[in-house]
């Protein structure tokens, strides 16, 4: 007979994700200009992370973070890329 073990493994990956205008703010620190998600985005984020994930896998927790250090780049309605310079 075949043992099999089962652990909780704790991974922390990347994602690229692209907030709405509406689904950021003002950042807290930084310079004048620069905007994070809101928590209830990024909250809205992890709850969509942690429902494909679970049709595969048993996940007990997922978090998301972002702030403007993190920001690529902003596309405007005529999807003309504002790259930014981080």
């Amino acid at each position: 007979m075949t043992k099999s073990y089962t652990y909780q493994v704790h991974c922390t990956f990347t994602v690229q994700f692209t907030f709405s205008e509406r689904e950021v703010k003002a950042a807290e620190e930084g310079t004048e200009g620069d905007v994070d998600p809101t928590q209830e985005a990024l909250d809205g984020l992890a709850a969509e992370l942690q429902e494909c994930l679970s049709q595969n896998y048993a996940v007990s927790d997922v978090q998301a973070h972002a702030d403007f250090d993190d920001l690529l780049g902003v596309n405007s309605e005529d999807d003309v890329p504002d790259v930014t310079s981080n």
